[in-house]
Protein backbone atom coordinates (compact mmCIF):
# COMPACT_ATOMS: atom_id res chain seq x y z
CA UNK A 1 0.00 0.00 0.00
CA UNK A 2 1.33 3.10 -0.98
CA UNK A 3 2.29 5.64 1.52
CA UNK A 4 0.39 9.64 0.66
CA UNK A 5 1.96 11.90 3.37
CA UNK A 6 1.45 15.41 4.09
CA UNK A 7 4.48 17.38 3.58
CA UNK A 8 4.18 21.17 4.76
CA UNK A 9 6.76 23.50 4.95
CA UNK A 10 6.75 26.84 6.66
CA UNK A 11 9.19 29.65 7.52
CA UNK A 12 9.09 31.20 10.99
CA UNK A 13 10.28 33.93 12.55
CA UNK A 14 10.51 33.40 16.51
CA UNK A 15 12.74 34.81 19.56
CA UNK A 16 16.59 33.37 18.83
CA UNK A 17 16.32 31.66 22.34
CA UNK A 18 17.12 28.07 22.98
CA UNK A 19 14.05 27.14 24.44
CA UNK A 20 11.57 28.22 21.69
CA UNK A 21 12.38 25.56 18.58
CA UNK A 22 12.05 22.79 21.13
CA UNK A 23 8.68 24.26 22.21
CA UNK A 24 7.80 25.31 18.75
CA UNK A 25 8.09 21.55 17.77
CA UNK A 26 6.34 20.39 20.84
CA UNK A 27 3.56 22.17 19.78
CA UNK A 28 3.67 20.72 16.40
CA UNK A 29 4.12 17.29 17.39
CA UNK A 30 0.98 17.43 20.14
CA UNK A 31 -1.05 18.76 16.98
CA UNK A 32 -0.27 15.17 14.96
CA UNK A 33 3.14 16.72 13.26
CA UNK A 34 5.95 15.08 12.90
CA UNK A 35 9.58 17.47 12.15
CA UNK A 36 11.12 15.83 8.80
CA UNK A 37 13.47 18.99 8.49
CA UNK A 38 14.33 22.20 10.16
CA UNK A 39 16.55 24.85 8.93
CA UNK A 40 17.42 27.89 9.87
CA UNK A 41 17.91 30.75 7.53
CA UNK A 42 18.84 33.59 8.71
CA UNK A 43 18.97 35.48 12.31
CA UNK A 44 18.75 39.28 13.26
CA UNK A 45 17.81 42.08 15.58
CA UNK A 46 14.10 43.32 15.13
CA UNK A 47 12.96 45.84 17.56
CA UNK A 48 15.24 45.29 19.84
CA UNK A 49 15.12 41.34 20.14
CA UNK A 50 17.21 38.42 18.49
CA UNK A 51 15.39 36.92 16.22
CA UNK A 52 15.74 33.59 13.80
CA UNK A 53 13.73 32.57 10.75
CA UNK A 54 13.36 28.62 10.68
CA UNK A 55 11.66 26.66 7.78
CA UNK A 56 10.31 23.61 8.81
CA UNK A 57 8.66 20.89 6.85
CA UNK A 58 6.52 18.64 8.65
CA UNK A 59 4.80 15.66 8.18
CA UNK A 60 1.07 14.73 9.12
CA UNK A 61 -0.48 18.69 9.59
CA UNK A 62 -1.67 20.51 6.28
CA UNK A 63 -0.69 24.13 6.30
CA UNK A 64 -4.18 26.25 8.09
CA UNK A 65 -3.56 23.77 11.06
CA UNK A 66 0.09 23.88 10.83
CA UNK A 67 0.53 27.96 11.16
CA UNK A 68 -2.40 28.03 13.45
CA UNK A 69 -0.95 25.64 15.85
CA UNK A 70 2.77 27.67 15.25
CA UNK A 71 1.02 31.09 15.31
CA UNK A 72 -0.51 30.63 18.98
CA UNK A 73 2.82 30.22 20.46
CA UNK A 74 3.77 33.99 22.25
CA UNK A 75 7.38 33.58 20.83
CA UNK A 76 6.40 33.34 17.31
CA UNK A 77 6.32 36.88 15.78
CA UNK A 78 5.17 35.21 11.81
CA UNK A 79 4.81 32.55 10.22
CA UNK A 80 5.19 32.54 6.10
CA UNK A 81 4.22 30.53 3.52
CA UNK A 82 7.69 28.96 1.51
CA UNK A 83 5.97 28.95 -1.65
CA UNK A 84 2.87 30.93 -3.68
Amino acid sequence: MPIDPIITAIRVEHDDEPSVLPAILSAIGSAGGTLRVASTVRSADADGASRAETELEIDGLDEATLAAVVSDLPTVAAVRRTRS
